[in-house]
């Protein structure tokens, strides 16, 4: 992932965020500039913590006054490669000592000439099922 310099915004719509990066990266072409991250998301260590320990999660915006602005939307992209559970259709979302979990149904994604390019789907990361990586008290 690059640095973005001061004053920069990325702020793509959905259909430029498929057209001009995800597809071209799930193909392997050159992309106009790579803000996406590529972290192994899912698997017995992937704990969320650990994977995204080097990501700037807190960014602080100022509204040029000294003054922090409130209420910034701060949004990661993440390019990883999904597996499927062994013999079936569904995903593999376990990761570390928990599980990505779907919030939303998938929400289709269309181009100017109505065209079906993409989904996009919100996931929560939770440990309920696990009790084996319940921390003791």
């Amino acid at each position: 992932m690059t640095i973005i310099p001061p004053g920069f915004h990325f702020a793509p719509s959905d259909q430029e965020l498929i057209t001009f990066y995800l597809s071209r990266k799930a193909m392997g072409l050159h992309l106009p500039w790579n803000p996406l991250l590529e972290k192994t998301i899912y698997g017995e260590t992937a704990d969320p913590w650990n994977v995204f320990a080097d990501v700037p999660w807190h960014t602080s915006v100022s509204s040029g006054e000294g003054k922090e602005c409130k209420n910034v939307k701060s949004v990661i992209y993440v390019f990883t490669k999904l597996s499927k559970v062994s013999g079936k259709i569904r995903i593999a979302r376990t990761a570390g000592c928990g599980t990505w979990d779907g919030q939303t149904g998938a929400r289709n994604i269309y181009n100017n000439s109505g065209q079906l390019i993409g989904h996009e789907d919100v996931y929560l990361y939770g440990e309920e099922y696990f009790p084996r990586c319940q921390k003791a008290t």
